[in-house]
C-alpha cells in the first residue's frame, strides 16, 4: 500500500470520527430542558375558578355602578323638581351600597390562590 492510501484511509477516520462525534459531543455542551412540575389539576380547578368568581364580582359592580348612573340621568331628566333635587343624594348612596357590595364579595372570596406551578390558567 502507498503512503497516500494510509494518508486518505487516516483523514477518512478522522472526518468520520468528528462528523459521528460531534453531535454526542455537542448535546454535553447545550443545558437540557429541566422537567417541569406535574401540573396539579385539582388546584388549577381552584385557581381558575377563584378568578371566575371574581370577575363575576367585577361585572356585578359595575352594573350597579352603571344602574345608578342612568336612574340618576333619567331622574334629572323627567324627575320633577324635588326628584331632580334628591338625585344626586340617591346616586351616591347608590354607588356607595355598590361598592359595599362589593367589598363584601371580595371579602368572602379570600386572597387569590397562587398559581399551581406547571400549569397554564385558562384564559376567561
Amino acid at each position: 500500500m502507498s503512503r497516500a492510501h494510509t494518508l486518505r484511509g487516516t483523514v477518512f477516520a478522522l472526518l468520520f470520527a468528528v462528523v459521528i462525534g460531534t453531535p454526542a459531543l455537542a448535546a454535553d455542551r447545550v443545558p437540557q430542558k429541566r422537567a417541569q412540575p406535574a401540573c396539579d389539576q385539582g388546584a388549577l380547578v381552584n385557581y381558575n375558578a377563584y378568578f371566575e368568581a371574581r370577575r363575576a364580582v367585577n361585572i356585578a359592580f359595575r352594573d350597579a355602578m352603571t344602574a345608578a348612573n342612568e336612574a340618576f340621568r333619567t331622574t334629572m331628566l323627567t324627575g320633577t323638581k324635588s326628584e331632580r333635587k334628591l338625585a344626586p343624594q340617591q346616586r351616591q348612596h347608590a354607588r356607595d351600597d355598590a361598592r359595599a357590595n362589593f367589598n363584601r364579595a371580595v371579602a368572602a372570596l379570600g386572597p387569590p390562590p397562587t398559581k399551581p406551578p406547571g400549569c397554564h390558567s385558562t384564559k376567561l
